[in-house]
């Protein structure tokens, strides 16, 4: 309220002072205005209250809630949380509404006020009359001090609350007759762009006016939209479309803070057209450019962004004022590397200069040239440091701050070369002369060269010549394997021979295909001139070093694919399945600078499985990736590709659903389904062919693995008879103390003996032990009745022996029913240990013979795997261990290094 009453004083003292000269219907409007702003001001007290409750209740109430039901205090606090925050942000929004009216009142009454001075004024002098109008015209400069906010009405991909800005002059814009929408769709914002080159950095917005109305603005007005990061080389634009005519760019305007949207950068604009009906703009980052004017006398300019490029255009060029644009993408070693190896097309490719695009407001008459300065074929017979600066030259040219070791080149240089340096009046001329120099000086004169870099403060050359040295060493060390390689290709093949590489300038004309442009060359000074014909308005030029038995056909689509490449964004495609469903598929597609947060988050989430190769590959904005799978389909795209579209300013594009198994009874009879991934890019604007594939793994489920399995018959009874076999003789496997305790157990010496008659028959020279084990089963199968438990029978031979009739019992658990030795369990936990179950079995003490038996009668990995356990879980290996036997089967895992799958396993099961 205080500050209200501030901005009204000056203008309640000018109404006193200039109140005898004012008529009496004036000051009736005056004093109306000055009501309103006055009401507004008390309203937008009254909302302040209104917020500063809303406060104290948010502090207040999650404590009720609390007292009330401690079990929703997550659900109760996020709900009144949430309907806070609504009403809180819709009285912002009233209160924005106050301000606006409150600045529109007091801008009405400004007004009135000169307007009466100037009507009333007209007998006063003239320094009166040029103050009044001075006063006028101040005002209608003045813009208002609350700018017109548009609000989204829910939070759109780029999660911007803030549809758009508007700031404009007084009396202009009515915000009640607009409307604003902003859109992020693929379909609209892939109409936004203009070239390759350009990337989307905000939505598209949509500004018209209410009921088709045609508005007219005298003034022009600021409009700002919400913007996302982008790359720091690349300049961002705002451009805007009126009545769906041509996009159109203006100059970006000073920056806004916006209290909503404190985080969010804004992008602004004057535009000025006199009638508004639909307005759309966009905010798009593209590569840096400069803009000059050439006129009929013609011009030579050296370009800011790469100083080793001229233009020059002779006298005559032009007929008249033209507006030149260029712009000079930079290719690196590094990059070029890398795209080498991704691109056949440049695989002899080994240098470059910048790709220079050229745009005339006019076609020139006549030719003009282009001067490629100290471009020459890199010297591979040169120091580590002369390579340093070889590599390091074109970005010299464009950062090194000569100004501020100028007084000291005479301690590296010859005391003429410093002269002839200092001598040149450009900037730009003194770092070619320097540049070049530095090739003819010794390693100990580069060194002070660095050192006086860093002495005066130029940190980030001396960084950057020192990250290129390390690369250099390394890359050296690397290269003499290939280097002995090369000499003894040359001993032993007589047909062997180095290619001699040539140095060539390609050039575009307007729309035509790239060529082979004529060029001259200075061996002094490694300058290239190449003349380029009049009667085109763009033009795109780049110097290549190439084999000299190169034929220009492949030089051109060498060059095609520079153009092209030098625009792309380098992406990767990442597909992962989860590591508990591996049907649950996530495909996403990312900028490679932000690879490892997003492998992060995904392992995070359990997507850990599937495809270890990352594929790479360069996009650009709108383009398409479309998908397809072989033996596989995704949800929802059963039949139809899979098409993500990427933008850079919307980061990530994602897919997750499920994986689903085309025609099953044609896969193979291992454990697994298999498939392939298959991924091109669809382009209308980009020719370079972008392709791969990636192998899909799906483990079949566990029935239709294993199919039908012979388990081991009555395996918990053996299990047992073996168990207590060796409770009976555990010292000693001739000892006869069983035959005491099979008495107690068939109580009838007619049945011991005709059991003893028949196991004898079978077991030869068999040891106690096993006797004992073959007296029991034979009782079990043969002399138990049907509705007996012949498990608490066999157990109840130890008589009164309670602690081992007890560890009997304890020993039963793993092999009963649900047990983890049970036929179910024991399926699963193959299932689990499949891949590693020739380890496991050598940890369990397996005997070889039988390992191999299993891999010859199994035909996957999960029934040998099964079957090595069914043989384990009754080997006297596992018996022996008595109720420590899972224990065992644990640690063996571990040891197997399984362990982390057999616990998951249990915990989930």
């Amino acid at each position: 309220m205080q500050k209200i009453e501030n901005e009204l004083s000056p203008t309640i003292q000018t109404l006193q002072k200039q109140r005898i000269k004012m008529k009496d219907e004036f000051l009736l409007k005056a004093e109306r205005n000055l009501k309103k702003t006055m009401c507004c001001g008390e309203r937008f007290q009254n909302e302040l209250l209104s917020i500063n409750e809303l406060v104290l209740d948010m502090k207040a109430e999650p404590d009720m809630d609390r007292t009330n039901n401690n079990n929703n205090i997550h659900t109760n606090d996020e709900i009144d949380i949430n309907h806070l925050i609504n009403k809180t942000e819709n009285l912002l929004l009233r209160i924005r509404e106050q301000i606006d009216c409150t600045c529109t009142h007091l801008t009405q009454l400004k007004h009135e006020i000169i307007m009466d001075q100037v009507s009333e004024t007209n007998t006063v002098d003239d320094t009166t009359d040029e103050s009044l109008t001075h006063e006028k015209d101040k005002m209608e400069d003045d813009w208002m001090d609350s700018p017109l906010v548009f609000m989204n009405p829910r939070k759109n991909r780029l999660h911007h609350k803030v549809c758009c800005v508007l700031l404009t002059k007084p009396n202009t814009v009515n915000k009640d007759a607009l409307s604003a929408h902003a859109s992020d769709t693929d379909e609209d914002l892939a109409k936004c762009l203009e070239s390759n080159e350009e990337q989307i950095i905000s939505s598209l917005v949509t500004l018209e006016s209410k009921d088709g109305l045609i508005l007219h603005t005298q003034f022009p007005f600021h409009l700002y939209l919400p913007v996302v990061n982008h790359k720091p080389e690349l300049v961002p634009q705002l451009k805007y479309m009126t009545n769906g005519s041509i996009w159109r760019r203006e100059d970006v305007v000073q920056n806004i803070s916006i209290p909503i949207e404190k985080e969010i950068s804004f992008l602004g604009a004057e535009i000025q057209i006199p009638q508004l009906q639909t307005l759309q703009c966009v905010a798009v980052a593209v590569p840096p450019f400069e803009e000059f004017n050439i006129d009929k006398n013609g011009s030579s300019v050296t370009l800011h962004n790469d100083k080793n490029i001229k233009l020059r255009f002779p006298a005559g060029a032009f007929t008249n004022e033209t507006y030149v644009s260029t712009k000079a993408r930079i290719l690196t070693e590094t990059c070029l590397k890398d795209a080498s190896d991704r691109y056949l097309d440049l695989e002899h490719i080994t240098q470059t200069t910048s790709v220079i695009n050229i745009k005339c407001s006019q076609p020139p008459q006549s030719a003009f040239e282009i001067n490629f300065i100290d471009f020459k074929i890199d010297d591979e017979n040169i120091s580590d440091q002369q390579e340093v600066l070889q590599r390091c030259k074109q970005w010299l040219m464009n950062n090194l701050n000569i100004s501020l070791i100028e007084s000291r080149l005479i301690e590296i240089f010859p005391a003429k070369v410093t002269e002839n340096i200092q001598k040149e009046i450009l900037s730009a001329e003194k770092i070619q002369m320097l540049v070049a120099e530095l090739h003819h000086i010794s390693d100990n004169s580069i060194d002070k060269f660095i050192k006086i870099l860093d002495e005066t403060g130029q940190t980030e050359v001396v960084d950057r010549l020192s990250s290129v040295r390390e690369q250099v060493v390394l890359t050296r060390n690397q290269d003499d394997i290939s280097v002995a390689e090369l000499e003894m290709s040359s001993d032993f093949d007589p047909d062997f021979e180095i290619d001699v590489k040539t140095v060539q300038i390609m050039a575009k004309l307007g729309e035509q295909p790239w060529k082979v442009a004529p060029s001259n060359s200075s061996n002094i000074d490694n300058v290239h001139t190449v003349k380029l014909e009049g009667g085109n308005s763009s033009y795109s030029v780049v110097g290549i070093v190439v084999p000299a038995k190169m034929t220009e056909i492949d030089m051109c689509r060498a060059a095609t694919v520079l153009d092209e490449v030098i625009c792309l964004a380098n992406v990767n495609l990442v597909v992962k399945q989860h590591k508990d469903n591996s049907d649950e598929i996530i495909i996403y597609c990312t900028q490679s600078e932000k690879l490892q947060t997003v492998l992060h988050e995904l392992a995070k989430d359990g997507f850990t499985n599937g495809p270890t190769k990352v594929q790479e590959f360069g996009l650009a904005d709108s383009e398409n990736i479309e998908l397809t799978l072989d033996n596989f389909s995704l949800e929802g795209y059963e039949n139809r590709p899979l098409v993500m579209p990427l933008y850079s300013g919307l980061g990530t594009a994602i897919y997750r659903g499920r994986l689903c198994v085309l025609h099953p009874e044609r896969q193979t009879c291992d454990n697994q389904y298999r498939g392939q991934l298959k991924y091109k890019i669809i382009s209308e604007k980009i020719s370079i062919q972008r392709s791969g594939k990636l192998a899909i793994y799906l483990p079949k489920p566990t029935d239709e693995q294993i199919g039908y399995f012979s388990y081991t018959f009555d395996f918990t009874g053996k299990a047992l008879a073996k168990y207590l076999a060796w409770q009976l003789t555990p010292d000693n496997e001739i000892s006869t103390r069983w035959i005491k305790f099979a008495n107690i157990l068939v109580a009838d010496p007619n049945i011991y003996k005709h059991i003893t008659n028949n196991i004898t028959k079978s077991l030869c020279k068999a040891g106690q032990r096993q006797t004992c084990e073959a007296f029991l089963l034979y009782w079990a199968d043969h002399y138990v009745k049907n509705d007996e438990n012949k498990l608490e029978r066999m157990v109840d031979i130890f008589g009164h022996e309670t602690q081992r009739k007890s560890d009997a019992l304890q020993f039963l658990k793993p092999y009963c029913l649900s047990g983890t030795l049970s036929n179910d369990n024991l399926k699963k936990i193959a299932y689990c240990l499949a891949d590693d179950w020739e380890i496991m079995a050598e940890k369990l003490k397996l005997d070889k013979a039988i390992i191999g038996e299993i891999k010859d009668t199994q035909k996957n990995t999960v029934r040998q795997c099964l079957k090595m356990l069914d043989t384990w879980r009754l080997s006297d290996v596992a018996i022996t261990k008595g109720t420590d036997v899972v224990k065992h089967l644990y640690k063996c895992a571990k040891a197997a290094g399984c362990g982390s799958k057999l616990l998951n396993l249990s915990v989930k099961h």
